[in-house]
C-alpha cells in the first residue's frame, strides 16, 4: 500500500467521523429542549461507558503488557481532575470547569482516534476500514455526548453549534 492510499483512507475516515460526530451535535441542537430535559441522562450513560470498558477491558490487558499502565491511567485521571480544578479556581464557575474539561477530554480523545486511524491502516486497508467502520460509528454518540457536555457547562448554543467544524475530529 502506498502512503499516497494510506494518506486518502485516513482523510476518507477522518472526514467521515467529523460528519458523523455533526449529525449528532445538529440531531441534539434541533432537539434541545429532549436533549436539556435528559442530559443527565446522556451523560450517566456516557460516564458509565467511559469508565467501565476501559476497566473492564482495556486496562487488564494493558496492565498484563506493561507494569507501568497503571502509573500512567492514574497521571491522565490526575491530570484531567487537577485541570478542572484549576479551572473552577480560575473561572469560579463549575459548569463552565465542567465544559472546558470536556473539551480538553475529547481533544485527547480524537488524537487518539487519529493515531488508531494512522496505525491500523498502516497495517493493511482492511484492518484499517474496519477499525475506521467502529470508530465513525462511535463518533455519533460522541457527538451527542460531547454537545450534552457542553450545553450542561452553559457556552452560547449558537457558538457552541458550530464548534464541531474546528474543535472536533
Amino acid at each position: 500500500m502506498t502512503e499516497s492510499t494510506t494518506f486518502f483512507w485516513i482523510t476518507l475516515f477522518g472526514i467521515s467521523a467529523m460528519i458523523v460526530n455533526s449529525i449528532g451535535i445538529w440531531i441534539i441542537h434541533k432537539n434541545r429542549e429532549w436533549a436539556q430535559n435528559n442530559k443527565e441522562y446522556f451523560m450517566c450513560f456516557a460516564a458509565g461507558m467511559l469508565i467501565t470498558s476501559p476497566l473492564i477491558m482495556a486496562f487488564p490487558e494493558a496492565i498484563a503488557k506493561n507494569s507501568q499502565a497503571g502509573l500512567t491511567a492514574l497521571a491522565g485521571f490526575a491530570f484531567m481532575f487537577f485541570s478542572n480544578r484549576f479551572i473552577q479556581y480560575k473561572t469560579k464557575q463549575d459548569e463552565l470547569a465542567f465544559g472546558i474539561t470536556a473539551i480538553q477530554g475529547i481533544g485527547m480523545h480524537s488524537f487518539i482516534d487519529g493515531i488508531i486511524y494512522s496505525v491500523t491502516f498502516s497495517v493493511s486497508i482492511q484492518i484499517g476500514i474496519l477499525a475506521g467502520i467502529g470508530l465513525v460509528i462511535h463518533e455519533f454518540a460522541e457527538g451527542v455526548i460531547t454537545y450534552s457536555f457542553l450545553i450542561k457547562s452553559g457556552i452560547n448554543q449558537k457558538k457552541l453549534f458550530y464548534m464541531p467544524s474546528w474543535l472536533l475530529p
